[in-house]
């Protein structure tokens, strides 16, 4: 496997999990994707996405972000 896109470097790819969360948060809660599908699809577990949902939904919040049309 290359260095550095391992699972254990997969966040400092991402922002630190800040994009990855945000990601999970919109598409579970704004677009109706279940946990189980964007867990497959990510390649995390269904409780990795369910605390990144929460974690993008504090993000999103805090932040002010919005998913725009």
């Amino acid at each position: 496997m290359d260095a550095g896109l391992d699972q254990g470097h997969r966040d400092d790819l991402i922002g630190g999990g800040l994009i990855r969360s945000l990601l999970c948060f919109w598409a579970v809660r704004e677009l109706g994707m279940s946990l189980t599908d964007l867990a497959r699809y990510l390649g995390i577990s269904v409780p990795g996405v369910g605390y990144a949902v929460e974690r993008g939904e504090a993000i999103a919040r805090d932040s002010n972000y919005q998913l725009v049309d």
